[in-house]
């Protein structure tokens, strides 16, 4: 069951999906645009919002 599990998989394994939400993430604060796919966007973009709210 999915209960209290946020975000997608994306079909990648924990590290994979861990590092290439970072570097999106970062491309994204360096160059303030990314082009990427809908699902990746969405799941960058939620983590993101949480870091500007803390910074």
């Amino acid at each position: 069951m999915k209960h209290r599990k946020k975000g997608k998989k994306l079909g990648l394994d924990k590290a994979h999906r861990k590092s290439l939400l970072n570097n999106l993430i970062g491309s994204l604060i360096f160059y303030e645009e990314v082009a990427t796919t809908q699902a990746k966007a969405k799941e960058a973009a939620r983590l993101a919002e949480k870091l500007i709210t803390l910074a």
